[in-house]
């Protein structure tokens, strides 16, 4: 073995005296000098990451002035085991190409994902989802999951009723919590006092009320007490066309008939309620365009941010 390095050595100083146009003894005395002898010893030196190209470069300047530099610094490289007249080869960035969306391995990815269950997905999933989708089956898991505490924090602003803004990593992080201690209703984040939320207290259909076209007072499942009319059955355009009926000087609201008669027409639709009120159509038909109709869906509003007050940590609540 240590023939066939001494070999090298002789081989790559043989080659660098002759790119120097000079003769290979006159190289070899000049790396004596400064230790590199023929034998192993010599080329695990000349090897060494101490033994640079630039101090070669120099060393091989003095002793040959009259070498031209080009050559100089090519020789130089020849003894570090290089070759200097190699072209650089200018390697392509690899085109890479989006494997089609219908391959089947991303088909039976998909069909997978779709297939797992609530419980199977992780926190985050979980949370992630529910906040663009708000799917009561992900609610519950993640309720049962915080232990039926609450976790979620919302990112301050206004918006409108059902479509607050989760604060992901706040609410996982609190989630994380939920399940070894109890979670106070305020909490302080950043130095802003924040409401913690039980995830159901975001659900629609909890914070929804509706609202009896006639008398507009909160509807129970859909009945409302006061007229003694049934609306679960009836559309929310027609409710709203029976709103406006309600507002025209000839429809007696305290009347059972009159309400009795404009409920049944609304049973049947909003064509037959243009038929039987129709000074009341064109008006309908205006606020419909211009996304005006009456609201008769209110949507209770959850608190997100207030000023923490030392003596009532709890607050007041205000919907």
């Amino acid at each position: 073995m240590a023939n066939a390095k001494t070999a090298s050595s002789s081989s790559v100083v043989s080659e660098a005296a002759k790119t120097l146009g000079k003769p290979v003894s006159h190289l070899r005395a000049t790396l004596l000098k400064i230790g590199i002898k023929d034998d192993e010893e010599g080329y695990k030196l000349l090897r060494a990451r101490t033994t640079t190209e630039d101090y070669l470069s120099k060393v091989i300047r003095d002793r040959f002035s009259d070498a031209p530099e080009l050559k100089v610094l090519a020789a130089a490289s020849i003894l570090k085991g290089n070759n200097p007249f190699e072209e650089e080869k200018i390697e392509e960035a690899p085109v890479i190409v989006p494997a089609p969306v219908d391959t089947t391995a991303a088909i039976i990815l998909e069909a997978v994902t779709a297939n797992r269950t609530p419980a199977q997905m992780k926190d985050r999933e979980l949370l992630e989802v529910y906040a663009k989708d708000r799917d009561y089956e992900i609610e519950q898991e993640l309720h049962k999951r915080a232990r039926f505490k609450r976790f979620i924090v919302l990112v301050p602003g206004k918006y409108e009723p059902g479509k607050e803004v989760i604060d992901i990593e706040k609410s996982l992080d609190i989630l994380k919590k939920a399940r070894r201690m109890e979670i106070p209703q305020m909490a302080s984040f950043d130095g802003k006092i924040l409401q913690v939320l039980r995830i159901t207290e975001l659900n629609p259909e909890d914070r929804k009320t509706e609202l009896c076209p006639i008398c507009e007072k909160p509807l129970f499942q859909g009945y409302c007490q006061d007229c003694g009319l049934d609306f679960s059955g009836i559309g929310i355009d027609e409710r709203s066309y029976v709103n406006l009926v309600k507002e025209n000087g000839s429809f007696d609201r305290e009347s059972f008939s009159d309400r009795k008669a404009v409920h049944a027409s609304a049973s049947k639709g909003i064509e037959d309620l243009k038929i039987t009120w129709p000074v009341i159509a064109p008006i309908y038909d205006d606020l419909k365009i211009s996304n005006n109709l009456p609201r008769l869906v209110i949507m209770k509003p959850v608190m997100s941010e207030k000023k923490m007050d030392p003596f009532h940590a709890e607050g007041n609540r205000s919907y």
